[in-house]
């Protein structure tokens, strides 16, 4: 650790003390005043950008600690008449120094999404580094993430919704007046179909929107036949005002809609809370929520989080739950983690309605946009699949639905709920 503070002294006196020549000043100007841009402190030094992370509060719920500074959008203007070279420095906090990008994403605008480039990335003593050549008189964006705009995800809804069966509805407004849309696959809501909500764009930076974008595609395709037996509404943003502001995984007051869901914050939520009303209005049978990592590499597997089956009410809901989990498993690579985190959606929406949650599902950017859009796809094929449409028609609890919270599930619920928790509680206050 000394070493690396030695050198990280040095390279940063020597931005200080250097002398900016006329090729940083004045042929090259950093951009990150654009709905998405995330940089902090770009200092040139020669023909290296040495820049760090935004960063943004730490998420605590649950007993849990979570960090999205992660993550960096930004663009570079080229006012030459030459092709310029420039090599890229990351220079990272020091928990995240082992956190080293497959891959940098390009853009030659940040209203569309942003593509693999070819670049390589290499580790450097403050981090890593790669070299990205700008064509003269252009500007180029840059991300260590699969950026999808919230421009370019509008303008994708907007397009599909001019085909049937797909509909927008605009069920709230954000912290900044954005406003907050979900898709349907339906007019009027069919009681005899069972509903799978899916929802993605919680944490802006992780390129999840791809995935809701090409289900809604195919559910207008070659899955149409899928809406004739299930309703469907597909969510592609929750966090707009995180994808405006260049936030990795809060809204605009600092809250993680994920692990942190305040469905009864209004003022400093309004994502949340207008998102619940929204469920209360259409409560679903099984709800998935994707997500993607980037940057976290071969150590993170795809596959979704699921809850234990003593948090479903009724026995042929908890057979439902753990046939769909062994569909999801069947997927090649895959690999389920168990998750109790009572503050998300996730566990909301099946102690208030009984819905059985995948959420997150993960996916991850190493499987290329295809492969990611693939096993998206595949995902909802296989929880179509698991269903008879009847036998759920006694799952939504009361006063939603018509089914009673018997008293040995809640029993047994609480139990379960004591013996997870106190560890933990308890591992917190004497630390």
């Amino acid at each position: 650790m000394g070493s690396r503070n030695s050198q990280t002294c040095q390279i940063h006196n020597k931005i200080f003390t250097s002398l900016i020549n006329n090729f940083t000043n004045t042929d090259l100007l950093i951009l990150s005043d654009f709905s998405g841009g995330s940089i902090r402190d770009p200092k040139f030094l020669a023909q290296d950008l040495i820049c760090k992370l935004k960063l943004e509060p730490l998420v605590t719920a649950d007993n849990e600690t979570h960090d999205y500074n992660l993550h960096f959008n930004f663009g570079i203007q080229n006012n030459s008449k030459q092709l310029k070279t420039i090599n890229i420095i990351i220079d990272l906090e020091e928990q995240h120094l082992n956190l080293k990008p497959k891959t940098i994403y390009t853009s030659p605008s940040p209203t569309h999404q942003y593509c693999e480039s070819k670049t390589n990335v290499l580790p450097n003593e403050l981090g890593y580094q790669f070299e990205i050549k700008i064509d003269p008189e252009s500007c180029l964006y840059i991300s260590n993430t699969l950026w999808n705009p919230i421009d370019a995800i509008n303008k994708t809804f907007e397009s599909l919704c001019q085909q049937e069966p797909l509909h927008v509805i605009d069920y709230g407004t954000s912290c900044n007046g954005n406003k907050l849309s979900a898709y349907k696959t339906f007019q009027d809501r069919d009681l005899n179909k069972p509903l799978i909500l899916i929802t993605s764009g919680f944490h802006p930076t992780e390129g999840d929107t791809t995935a809701t974008e090409a289900i809604a595609k195919w559910l207008l395709t070659t899955g149409k036949d899928n809406t004739k037996n299930v309703d469907f509404v597909i969510i592609p943003v929750v966090n707009p005002d995180g994808f405006t502001s260049g936030y990795n995984g809060c809204n605009t007051s600092g809250i993680n809609l994920f692990w942190d869901f305040q469905n009864y914050n209004l003022k400093s939520c309004p994502e949340a809370y207008y998102l619940w009303e929204f469920i209360k209005q259409f409560p679903p049978n099984i709800y998935l929520d994707f997500h993607a990592y980037s940057i976290q590499g071969k150590q993170k597997k795809i596959g979704p989080y699921f809850k234990p089956e003593i948090f479903y009410f009724g026995k042929l809901t908890k057979e439902y739950a753990s046939k769909m989990l062994k569909s999801l498993e069947s997927l090649p690579g895959n690999k389920s983690q168990k998750l109790y985190a009572p503050s998300t959606l996730a566990y909301k929406i099946t102690k208030t309605f009984n819905t059985i949650t995948f959420a997150k599902y993960h996916l991850h950017q190493d499987l290329g946009i295809h492969g990611l859009q693939q096993l998206a796809i595949n995902v909802v094929q296989n929880i179509v699949h698991t269903l008879n449409h009847c036998d759920l028609h006694d799952q939504i609890l009361r006063p939603y639905g018509s089914r009673h919270k018997p008293y040995k599930d809640i029993l047994s619920q609480m139990l379960y709920t004591c013996r997870y928790s106190l560890p933990k509680q308890l591992k917190k206050q004497f630390k």
